[in-house]
């Protein structure tokens, strides 16, 4: 049986795909290793170039029953923008596939790069990736470990973001989350 299969009819937060992988053995100390992740789920990644999706950041799909993230190597070239898109893939995967009773080929999301603006194209299923990959990407207990090594410095924000391999833009968000004070 393939990793991704014990997820099925599931709704698995990050926090508790956290827990069961710990309990597995992995470690999750920053930066967290989104590749060996998804890869220990048995999840596929591909980034062959497909020019039918220049506009898609990324997307998660069924093919022959089993979980495949493609990711667009050109509009993900910064180490940190993949990082995130392939957590957010994931948790496209973990939120709105596995719990679904059947898979089919037609079965995913593409990710265009409108779907993460915070305007009029923002869907709810597109919140909840980002609040998972950021979740995944910078756990909780990590974040407020580093955060009292660093409150209250000017530079907290980016020493953050290099610690956890993140944007600038996805700390400040993730701390914000937190209600933590930049």
């Amino acid at each position: 049986m393939k990793n991704f299969e014990r997820f099925r009819n599931k709704r698995v937060s990050a926090a508790e795909l956290h827990a069961l992988l710990e309990k597995a053995g992995m470690s999750f100390k920053p930066p967290v290793d989104i590749e060996a992740l998804i890869k220990k789920l048995d999840i596929t990644i591909d980034s062959k170039p497909d020019f039918r999706k220049i506009k898609v950041l990324g997307s998660i799909t069924i093919k022959n029953s089993e979980p495949v993230i493609w990711i667009n190597r050109m509009a993900n070239q910064l180490e940190t923008r993949k990082r995130f898109t392939l957590a957010h893939e994931l948790g496209h995967f973990m939120l709105h596939l596995a719990p679904l009773e059947a898979w089919s080929n037609t079965t995913g999301f593409n990710d265009e790069t409108i779907g993460f603006n915070r305007d009029d194209e923002w869907d709810y299923q597109e919140m909840e990736a980002n609040r998972f990959a950021a979740q995944i990407l910078m756990p909780i207990d990590y974040v407020k470990v580093e955060y009292e090594k660093l409150k209250g410095k000017s530079t907290l924000v980016e020493e953050m973001a290099d610690y956890f391999n993140v944007s600038k833009l996805a700390m400040k968000y993730r701390l914000e989350s937190l209600e933590l004070k930049i």
